[in-house]
């Protein structure tokens, strides 16, 4: 318990500096006010804007009041939809999680076991092979990745459809392209914590008692180097946030991403804040989730924290 409540202040103090950052650095950016607006507005027109929408104020008395406004559930209301941003988030969201999830689940599914075969044949061509594999996939940029995609198995060879989320076969090629970069990562990560725990001498001795491959492996090493995996695991969880915008612009997926991006072109300040302000709290979330799990795994980190 006290392990749980020292990481739940952690993510608590983190996430006030995020937010906290997110109203400075709207307001660093230029006069959003102006920026709406344009330069040909009047001044009286532009100072109104601003007592209305509360940037008069001193950027303390900003970040305090958006601090209040986020306790309550208050994310503000779009400037260019002008319904509140938290239900505008609620309906693109469930499309970005569904997204995440498939490339996350992928990634696992793929990069555990490629970074497992890679230890078990450690400096073997099969070795080279995935860790050449797993470099590739982080290597090339999503937008590059998604236009090629496109271009070749929806435009040339008609395999998948090439946008929207009509369906689960629309979810196939922009997930599969954002999966690329947390596949490389966990394989990599799996291959040297595996090489290290499989030199430990409880594993050795478990292979001299008799024991069988799969047990060994899948039972006391897998388990033993499964801790910076996870962790590995929780931090591309929150990257596939901001990867996500590249990937649903191109794919035209109606989620978090392109809503950014839409907003950012139409110079909605407020709902580029409040996307930032929830992607943060999602972030902290998923890497609170992790820390809490570390502490399952690993009892030692209970009992340090105790």
């Amino acid at each position: 318990m006290i392990h749980v409540l020292s990481k739940l202040g952690s993510a608590a103090v983190t996430f006030v500096i995020a937010v906290s950052l997110a109203v400075v650095l709207s307001s660093v950016g230029g006069d959003p006010v102006a920026n709406l607006l344009g330069p040909l507005a009047p001044k009286e027109q532009v100072e109104a804007e601003r007592a209305a929408l509360g940037l008069d104020r001193p950027l303390p008395v900003q970040v305090i009041s958006t601090l209040g406004d986020v306790a309550r559930g208050d994310l503000g209301t779009s400037l260019r939809y002008e319904q509140p941003c938290w239900d505008i988030i609620k309906s693109r969201f469930p499309q970005s999680l569904k997204l995440m999830v498939f490339a996350l689940l992928l990634g696992i599914l793929v990069g555990v076991p490629l970074g497992v075969i890679a230890a078990l044949r450690e400096n073997t061509i099969v070795d080279r092979l995935v860790m050449t594999i797993a470099l590739t996939g982080q290597s090339f940029p999503l937008y590059w990745l998604s236009m090629m995609a496109v271009l070749l198995f929806s435009l040339k060879l008609g395999w998948l459809p090439a946008g929207r989320a009509d369906g689960w076969s629309h979810i196939v090629l922009p997930g599969v392209v954002l999966s690329l970069l947390p596949i490389g990562r966990i394989a990599r990560l799996t291959r040297a914590s595996m090489s290290r725990v499989l030199d430990e001498d409880y594993i050795l001795a478990a292979r001299a008692r008799g024991l069988s491959a799969t047990r060994t492996v899948g039972i006391h090493a897998l388990r033993n180097a499964a801790l910076p995996v996870v962790t590995i695991i929780g931090l591309q969880a929150g990257g596939l946030l901001s990867g996500a915008v590249t990937v649903e612009v191109v794919f035209a997926w109606p989620g978090l991403g392109s809503l950014a991006v839409d907003a950012v072109s139409f110079r909605d300040f407020k709902l580029v804040q409040a996307i930032v302000i929830f992607g943060a709290f999602i972030f902290v979330t998923i890497n609170f989730a992790v820390d809490v799990l570390y502490g399952i795994l690993d009892p030692r980190i209970r009992l340090r924290s105790a």
